[in-house]
């Protein structure tokens, strides 16, 4: 019997009960109350009287918490005119920065320095963040759980986690253009530098000169980053214009950055021809005056892309054979083509013979009742009477929608 009692019991301690745990506020009012009944041992006022003396002594002790919370509930900020121990009261503090975050400035040191106070002011005023204490903004457990809800808490982090690379890549996976906060070193680490250009093009601004005069890396961001891509080469550094050929080949892939292009080198006629012929109506009025005043140039252009005619302006547009050139490749040029050549019925005809498919295109009543001009558009291209056929139906089904109104 006496082993099993042992067994049941243990050593003595397993069989015993662990009393509940009392806070330290508890205990002192505990003892309080102890001394006061000791003390008022010999006079007649019962235990009872001294712990209802104690409920309201505490009672009144509660008020000015009361009504400190109250108060910066409505307005976080009056936190600064509480007293200093109110300040370091972590459930007023709480609810002052849960109005307003701002008011962590006015917390104790000791809170401060809390994690849950912090974020709590955070979630609320991100810029709070600079009130915290050193130890949290240099926390790199704190500062990547406070980006969760805003990235830009790394604006306010210590410079030690700018240079932290795995720190900066959460960040500019979520803010590319915050690379701009990393340090020089990691603004240098091509890793971290292209998964923030592929978030964000923009971010190339902020990557370190090295970087910037990188031909494989430049290459690599046109080839993949679409017309977006265009924009780097607002920043890239001059040394990369140095090497004509190599900006040959990036117009080449996006035109586009040709509007980027220094002014001395706009006017290489080889790089304008090829940007006019690839896309002319966006970048035509990036091209050098002196080109755009040169028929030969013009010429060239229209032999392979007639939409240039469109947008030139100037006494070229007049030349019948800038026109002829333009409207065989690009019927629609022959609808913007002077007042005086669109009613010159034999100069339509000749652009009939050479683009059959521009007699929709022309303006005025000559592709509805000239005979010799329709015929010789559809001698040219029998599928001219087809597309006029189509665009008079649509017309004719547009009168009555026009007079209703």
């Amino acid at each position: 019997m006496a082993r099993k009692a042992e067994t049941a019991t243990g050593d003595g301690h397993e069989g015993e009960k662990k009393a509940p745990k009392v806070s330290i506020t508890q205990q002192r009012d505990a003892e309080l109350t102890a001394e006061i009944i000791s003390v008022l041992s010999g006079v007649s006022v019962s235990a009872m009287d001294v712990i209802a003396f104690r409920r309201e002594e505490q009672e009144r002790q509660k008020e000015p918490v009361k009504k400190a919370i109250a108060e910066v509930s409505f307005d976080g900020l009056r936190l600064r005119d509480l007293s200093i121990e109110l300040r370091g009261q972590k459930h007023i503090v709480l609810a002052a920065v849960r109005n307003n975050g701002d008011a962590l400035q006015y917390a104790s040191n000791e809170l401060k320095d809390d994690k849950e106070v912090v974020l709590a002011a955070f979630c609320k005023t991100p810029s709070s963040f600079r009130y915290a204490s050193e130890r949290l903004r240099g926390d790199k457990e704190t500062v990547l759980e406070a980006m969760r809800y805003n990235v830009n808490v790394i604006q306010y982090a210590n410079p030690e986690l700018r240079d932290d690379e795995d720190v900066m890549y959460a960040v500019v996976c979520r803010n590319a253009c915050l690379l701009s906060m990393a340090s020089e070193r990691l603004k240098n680490n091509k890793r971290l530098v292209r998964k923030a250009l592929e978030n964000n093009c923009w971010a190339f601004e902020h990557a370190s000169k090295a970087l910037r005069s990188d031909k494989d890396l430049i290459r690599d961001l046109v080839k993949t980053g679409g017309r977006a891509s265009a924009i780097i080469f607002q920043w890239v550094d001059p040394s990369v214009w140095e090497d004509l050929d190599f900006i040959r080949q990036m117009v080449s892939v996006n035109p586009d950055i040709y509007r980027f292009v220094p002014k001395d080198l706009k006017g290489n006629r080889d790089m304008a021809r090829q940007v006019c012929i690839n896309n002319p109506k966006d970048l035509w009025k990036e091209v050098p005056r002196t080109l755009q005043d040169d028929l030969d140039f013009l010429l060239e252009i229209a032999a392979q892309n007639g939409e240039i005619y469109i947008w030139i302006r100037g006494p070229h547009r007049s030349n019948r054979e800038l026109i002829k050139a333009a409207v065989a490749n690009c019927p629609k040029a022959a609808g913007h083509l002077p007042a005086k050549l669109a009613r010159d019925r034999q100069f339509m005809i000749e652009l009939m013979e050479i683009n059959g498919l521009a007699l929709e295109h022309l303006v005025g009543d000559f592709k509805y009742s000239d005979k010799k001009i329709i015929l010789a558009a559809v001698k040219q291209n029998p599928q001219a009477l087809q597309n006029m056929q189509s665009k008079l139906t649509h017309e004719i089904k547009e009168i009555p929608e026009r007079k209703a109104k």
